[in-house]
């Protein structure tokens, strides 16, 4: 406070500089209460049947602070597929990855569908030692996968390292399913490893993004990355039993339901354009505070209309975005309209509507239109 004092100086300027300390201070200071309910708004997305099946999404987001060009903070998302719902969210800084450890909501039963980004063996084996199975887009170039095969070079407990390149050659472009293990420490986990090969005009476009993203790097981008770039792997505990390799490749499109949900969030709320500074409270408050308005409006969706209008599961007619719009523009509405309503607020919703300092100011009559006005409103003369 005294440094805001002595840059702002005394008198009417100190005083007002004492308000917006005390102003954000309370901000701050209300961080832990906001996490507090959205935890609450979070308890009722779990499932009333233990052992029921869940199909859950995740995946994470990012938000730049003001100027920023890169990652500021990442918000971490689980998405319940069939109700279209969140089921927790979590927000951590640049430093913090994608893993399945952020997520308190995962239970055994729950088939979790993710992106290349969580290819780490050392956060998916636990996940599936508690009972939860997965779906993961395989990354060919960051994690090795093993097999039991003889007359191989490099060995661990008698499994064999995988080479896939070679697997996806010998199928010559057809979509097949191997058994395969994951390694981590002294576990091996059975899994299966689907590969489906995109139509030609996919696959070319995919090899041609892969030749740009490394272009951009400096480097030149290897055979091996060029080829299984025309192909959709995936590695999951369900056995072809279950869900068949073209089953389960039109199954991951699906995944496409988080990144919509993303969409809506930074179209809608703005989640990813922070208006506060790596590490501050504010901006841990800002990031917050936004979730539980968008969890919000998802509860305001389900009493209002019912789960059964936009289920995924079943043939839907609405749109998540308009529906989201919808009960983002009303809530707004609610929102904006008690503040003129009570007069105690008029003087501070004001404040909170005047424009920013800028070179541009809003117009107004010239000097010598205002004094003429003063010299009639003084000699009571008026212009009809």
């Amino acid at each position: 406070r005294s440094i805001a004092t002595q840059l702002c100086g005394r008198g009417g300027e100190s005083q007002r500089a004492n308000e917006r300390y005390g102003r954000k201070k309370r901000l701050d200071n209300s961080v832990d209460w906001i996490k507090s309910l959205l935890a609450e708004l979070f308890k009722s997305a779990k499932p009333k049947i233990e052992g029921g099946l869940r199909l859950v999404e995740v995946d994470a987001s990012t938000a730049q602070e003001p100027g920023a060009k890169g990652t500021t903070n990442r918000v971490h998302y689980a998405f319940d597929l069939m109700s279209m719902t969140a089921i927790e969210a979590k927000v951590t800084t640049d430093k913090d990855g994608e893993t399945l450890a952020h997520f308190n909501c995962l239970r055994a039963g729950d088939v979790v569908i993710m992106d290349r980004g969580y290819n780490q063996p050392k956060m998916l084996i636990p996940a599936i030692n508690r009972g939860i199975d997965i779906i993961l887009r395989y990354n060919a170039h960051g994690m090795n996968l093993w097999k039991r095969e003889e007359n191989q070079i490099e060995a661990f407990d008698g499994l064999m390292k995988q080479d896939v390149m070679s697997l996806l050659k010998a199928n010559e472009d057809n979509a097949f399913c191997a058994p395969v293990f994951l390694i981590h420490e002294s576990t091996a986990m059975p899994c299966y490893l689907h590969a489906v090969p995109l139509p030609k005009e996919k696959a070319e476009e995919a090899k041609r993004k892969v030749k740009e993203r490394s272009a951009k790097k400096g480097r030149t981008a290897s055979k091996e990355a060029i080829y299984t770039s025309g192909w959709v792997l995936l590695l999951t505990t369900l056995p072809p039993s279950v869900l068949s390799t073209e089953a389960i490749g039109e199954f991951y499109r699906n995944r496409w339901q988080i990144e919509l949900a993303f969409k809506r969030l930074k179209s809608i709320i703005n989640i990813d354009r922070l208006r506060a500074f790596k590490g501050s409270k504010t901006a841990d408050l800002y990031l917050h505070a936004k979730l539980l308005y968008a969890v919000l409006i998802e509860k305001i969706l389900q009493s209002r209309f019912g789960i059964a209008k936009y289920k995924f599961d079943e043939e839907r007619e609405l749109s998540m975005w308009r529906l989201t719009k919808t009960a983002h523009e009303q809530l707004k509405a609610s929102i904006i309209q008690v503040f003129p309503m009570i007069e105690r607020f008029i003087p501070a919703m004001l404040k909170s509507l005047t424009e920013r300092k800028r070179k541009r100011q809003l117009q107004k009559p010239p000097n010598a239109v205002q004094d003429l006005m003063k010299w009639c409103q003084r000699d009571g003369v008026y212009y009809a």
